[in-house]
Order: C-alpha cells, then structure tokens, then sequence
C-alpha cells in the first residue's frame, strides 16, 4: 500500500479514479470476472484518502462502461 501511496505522489484523484472505474467495470458482470479486480480496487482505495463522491461517480462510469462492453449469451444478446 505505500508503494501505491507513493506512486500517486499525492494525485489522490487518479487513485480515485482508476479503484472506482475497475470496480465498477467489475459490477457491470460479475459473473464473468473471478474477482481480482476488486482486490486491486481496494488496495488503491485504503493506500490513501477517499472523495467518496469522486469514487462514487467513477464507478458509476466505470459500470456504465462495463455494460457497454458486455458481451451476452441469453436470448437478448
């Protein structure tokens, strides 16, 4: 976590950015992902402070993109 720390060098809304929009990548299919992802997102969450507003809005575009890319297999797809 201090490495991570230290290799935001204070860009705490990068940090932010990259944990929101991997987890929410994540959320968009679950079933498809083995859950990697969202160890990697907490790590970079809990290496500094948190804007949770900023987190909030990028896993919600981290989601939206996610859904996007979402390749089905059901009848809808």
């Amino acid at each position: 976590m201090a490495e991570l720390s230290e290799l935001a060098a204070g860009r705490d809304d990068i940090r932010v950015e990259c944990a929101g929009t991997i987890a929410g990548s994540w959320l968009a299919s679950p079933g498809t992902k083995h859950g990697h992802e969202l160890i990697a997102a907490g790590l970079l969450i809990v290496s500094g402070p948190v804007d949770r507003n900023l987190l909030k809005q990028w896993v919600r575009t981290g989601y939206e993109r996610g859904q996007r890319t979402w390749l089905g297999y059901g009848p809808l797809s």
